[in-house]
């Protein structure tokens, strides 16, 4: 989890799944792709959160529009890829 100012962000790792994460139609020119999850767009409507769009966006909205103080930042896994299984167990990613 990272601050950004007085604001706790939870860091959201994704894979670009249809229908559930992909990139917004109006922003797939701009994408730069999943090793950084970043794009390189003047287009202020292709940045952040709002490059994204599907089914788990939708319900990411909806939380952080009912929780207060319920910030999230997306960002696609390095090589579109989830996470693995690690020695204790855990891995990056929780798939539905």
């Amino acid at each position: 989890m990272a601050e950004v100012g007085a604001k706790k962000v939870i860091r959201v790792a994704t894979t670009m799944v249809e229908p559930f994460v992909m990139v917004r139609r109006d922003c797939e020119g701009s994408f730069v792709g999943a090793n950084n999850g970043s794009a390189s767009s003047s287009s202020s409507g292709c940045q952040g959160n709002d490059r994204y769009e599907g089914f788990c966006l939708d319900l990411l909205k909806l939380l952080s529009d009912k929780i207060e103080d319920f910030h999230y930042e997306i960002f696609v896994a390095a090589g579109n890829k989830p996470g693995s299984k690690q020695p204790d167990g855990l891995g990056l990613q929780i798939g539905i």
